[in-house]
């Protein structure tokens, strides 16, 4: 039984490339509405006040922080 090599180093250059344009940055952030933003921003702040946290407060608190610019929440 023998297979075929010949067209694997083209095909491991194209999976790289693919996976290459695949990759988003490290700090890239995307919300898709402004309600999404808005929520996100309202879950932070309630996570905050919480004495004892769920893990699901945990991680949006350890990415995000509120600030407060010019009269408005980022």
């Amino acid at each position: 039984m023998s297979v075929d090599m010949s067209g694997t180093g083209e095909m491991k250059a194209r999976f790289f490339e693919k996976l290459q344009s695949m990759q988003k940055p490290i700090n890239s952030f995307y919300i898709p509405s402004i309600e999404k933003y808005e929520a996100l921003i309202e879950e932070v702040e309630d996570a905050k006040q919480v004495y004892k946290k769920t893990a699901l407060q945990y991680r949006p608190l350890k990415r995000y922080d509120v600030l407060l610019v010019g009269g408005l929440k980022s």
